[in-house]
């Protein structure tokens, strides 16, 4: 597990000033996770953040979804405690948008993006994460991210994805597939040749009335003939 990982929480809010614009809140716990994973608080390195604390958005590492700063960060027991704090009012649209969907409830995850240094796998299946590098963290819209997933378990999915589709398709019987599409194929051909002959019914309709027109042209030349 040396490869960044990014784990998604339903954050524990504590304070929201909205006149300093500071958002306090827990950003990860060391509770077993839906992956069966423990990120433990007390093995989180955060020294290399504080150096430039940036709070994102969605985990995009461009300058453009910087959207708060970090103020302080503390591993209080069982929790990481961050306080966030955005731009004044009008200075970013986009940090105004994110600010204001947290005021309304409407953003409530935040996900943390870091590094294992040392884990362990434990008894239900995942990894305890002892040591940790945090990198950083962001706002998200689901707190929960299949990329969280270490490569070992992807793999078990997979082999489970495969297992899964050997089961549907153990009764698949080829010579009954190449009848089918034989048939499938008779038919395409008879359409189109419905198709050519309605064209054909069509031309040959076009060109009655053309011979009829021009009789009658000639019928009327022939009438007026005759009056003279």
């Amino acid at each position: 597990m040396s490869e960044i990982l990014k784990k998604a929480f339903s954050a524990h809010m504590k304070s929201f000033d909205e006149k300093e614009r500071t958002v306090k809140w827990a950003i990860s716990t060391g509770d077993l996770d839906r992956d069966n994973d423990r990120i433990l608080p007390a093995g989180c390195k955060y020294e290399n953040y504080s150096k430039n604390p940036v709070v994102l958005v969605d985990h995009d590492w461009t300058t453009g979804a910087i959207v708060a700063k970090n103020l302080s960060i503390e591993v209080a027991g069982n929790e990481i405690i961050a306080v966030t704090q955005f731009p004044p009012l009008g200075e970013l649209k986009k940090s105004d948008e994110v600010f204001s969907k947290i005021k309304n409830g409407l953003i409530s995850a935040v996900s943390i993006g870091f590094q294992p240094v040392d884990s362990e796998e434990n008894t239900e299946g995942g990894f305890d994460v002892k040591t940790w590098e945090l990198l950083e963290y962001s706002f998200v819209a689901i707190p929960s991210n299949p990329a969280a997933l270490p490569k070992s378990k992807i793999k078990k999915e997979g082999d489970k994805g495969v297992k899964e589709m050997s089961e549907k398709t153990k009764d698949f019987n080829e010579q009954d597939f190449i009848e089918r599409l034989e048939a499938l194929e008779e038919k395409v051909a008879s359409l189109e040749s419905k198709i050519e002959t309605l064209e054909t019914d069509k031309n040959t309709e076009v060109e009655l009335q053309k011979a009829a027109d021009e009789l009658e042209i000639e019928l009327n030349e022939d009438k007026g003939e005759d009056n003279e």
